[in-house]
């Protein structure tokens, strides 16, 4: 059963998030945007750009403050209440396919092709 559509962008979505309140869904799409929707009525919140990956990747931070999207080799992080890009993460030359946030939030995994990389984001917010 379906709440509401969420309907807004111009291509393909490739994932989809929530955030750990359950009030935002972000999603990546292949029309190089990640938007962020209200949960309950499906209204645009925002519409986040500059990535050169089609289909980013998006994850939220365990408190929800930090929204995680890859863009084809690094992966930008973003503060969820201002859509503000709060630093830019550099992956190992490959394409960054698949990112995780550790549970307390202070690190974040990344993947591209046959490496995993962790960065320290705990000074970012």
């Amino acid at each position: 059963m379906s709440k509401h559509p969420f309907e807004g962008h111009d291509n393909e979505i490739a994932s989809v998030a929530f955030s750990p309140d359950g009030k935002t869904v972000a999603s990546g799409s292949e029309d190089y945007t990640v938007k962020l929707w209200d949960a309950d009525t499906a209204t645009l919140k925002r519409t986040l750009t500059g990535f050169d990956l089609s289909a980013p990747v998006v994850t939220f931070s365990p408190d929800g403050r930090l929204l995680a999207a890859t863009a084809n080799h690094s992966v930008m992080l973003f503060e969820t209440q201002t859509g503000t890009l709060k630093l830019t993460l550099a992956g190992d030359g490959g394409s960054v396919n698949s990112i995780a946030f550790s549970p307390d939030g202070k690190t974040l995994a990344g993947a591209s092709d046959m490496v995993v990389k962790l960065w320290d984001v705990s000074g970012v917010m």
